[in-house]
């Protein structure tokens, strides 16, 4: 009969800290993701920016406020786009692609996970005998591995982000629209 040993406590730490701090850089970038957003919506779609800042910020959910932006650049201008054809298109795109991340993000906040200790070494997985159904769907799902590709696309949309506010934001007529970053997520 084999004997089940678990790893030394720095070695348990030195896993747990790594999964903490993928959790915490995607709640850092998704923070940031939104509070730029914000600033968008304040003062690219409208002309009163006090009733702007008052929608943005009396919503209480993140969805809510990604939905609040999408139907509002679905339906007005956008304030200095004239020069960059696609940047109401290429917005959509950022809101659709954060949205797709959203799944991750949310399931990493709000999911219980376990440290599993097997002769590969360490991975992270929701508790088998719990029932919450957020936890069943991620049974057989590397949680680590997904943080950190949900990192590195959330930091890609970032940068794509405050470019595009670089080019709308700024008088410098020369500045060139950047392109889309790719990502690893799927969105259309």
């Amino acid at each position: 009969m084999a004997t089940v040993r678990l790893p030394p406590p720095e070695e348990r730490d030195k896993a747990d800290d790594a999964y903490c701090l993928a959790v915490g850089q995607v709640s850092v970038l998704w923070a940031k993701i939104h509070e730029d957003f914000g600033q968008f919506y304040i003062y690219r779609l409208g002309t009163n920016s006090q009733q702007a800042e008052l929608a943005w910020y009396s919503h209480r959910t993140d969805s809510a406020q990604r939905d609040l932006l999408k139907k509002t650049v679905e339906r007005v201008e956008i304030v200095n786009a004239d020069g960059f054809p696609t940047a109401k298109e290429d917005l959509l795109w950022s809101i659709e692609s954060v949205n797709a991340l959203s799944k991750i993000r949310n399931d990493a906040i709000h999911a219980a996970v376990y440290l599993i200790w097997s002769e590969n070494g360490p991975t992270f997985s929701p508790g088998w005998w719990s029932r919450d159904p957020r936890l069943k769907k991620l049974q057989d799902v590397d949680l680590l591995e997904s943080l950190v590709t949900c990192r590195k696309d959330l930091q890609s949309l970032l940068e794509f982000n405050r470019l595009m506010n670089s080019c709308l934001f700024s008088s410098d007529a020369s500045l060139e629209w950047p392109s889309r970053p790719p990502l690893s997520i799927s969105n259309s």
